[in-house]
């Protein structure tokens, strides 16, 4: 792969990463709404009495995944656009 290729994929890179990041500020904007609704008292009746504070517990456990996954290919990206600016 030659630099112009690289360049175009890195391009293309960059706007993965901003919809990454608009997704991660929805999913931020989700949690904070999830944890006002956990701190009523009376949701929290609710979800202690029943199941569903465990499927909640495991879906934000999954997006933690998914978070730190984001991030990761978010650093990768960055780390290849470092290096694609030295090859140049």
């Amino acid at each position: 792969m030659d630099v112009q290729n690289l360049k175009r994929t890195m391009a293309s890179s960059s706007e993965t990463i901003d919809t990454m990041c608009g997704g991660l500020s929805k999913l931020g904007s989700l949690y904070s709404g999830i944890e006002e609704m956990m701190c009523t008292p009376s949701n929290q009746a609710n979800l202690f009495q029943t199941m569903q504070r465990k499927a909640v517990e495991e879906e934000l456990g999954g997006s933690l995944i998914l978070f730190d996954l984001c991030n990761t290919v978010q650093e990768t990206s960055i780390k290849l656009k470092m290096i694609i600016k030295n090859c140049s």
